[in-house]
């Protein structure tokens, strides 16, 4: 009996690393990536976090100011780029506004990156926290 259990779990852990249990999905589990981050964001700058989603991946976020709103968006690589680059041409895939705190969700319309990006067009310094989920 002390054998056909250690067999069991011997099988049950070579699917579950390998990712061929159909039917529990463990390797679904190992997927899910995390950023928590407490910054502070100057007057009219942004901080941006990148996450790889794959289509159908589910971002969950909150992110909180003790100073004043902070606009949130959601930018794939070409759109990223051109704000960077401070051109007013870009367009954002999700847009949110946390004042002083929000909770969302985005999901992945496509497998790619993605860059999760809190924006500061104030002119006073935001203390802001992040907590992302996917």
């Amino acid at each position: 009996m002390r054998k056909l259990i250690i067999l069991v779990s011997v099988i049950a852990l070579a699917a579950m690393l390998s990712g061929c249990c159909s039917v529990c999905n463990f390797s679904k589990s190992f997927d899910i990536g995390m950023s928590k981050n407490v910054y502070t964001l100057g007057s009219y700058s942004f901080e941006e976090t990148d996450v790889s989603l794959t289509e159908g991946d589910v971002l969950n976020y909150t992110v909180s100011s003790n100073g004043p709103a902070v606009d949130i968006y959601i930018l794939d690589e070409e759109n990223f780029e051109l704000l960077k680059a401070n051109s007013t041409e870009w367009v954002e895939l999700h847009s949110d506004y946390a004042d002083p705190v929000v909770s969302g969700q985005f999901i992945a319309p496509e497998t790619r990156t993605y860059y999760f990006v809190v924006d500061n067009y104030n002119e006073q310094s935001a203390v802001v926290n992040t907590d992302l989920k996917w």
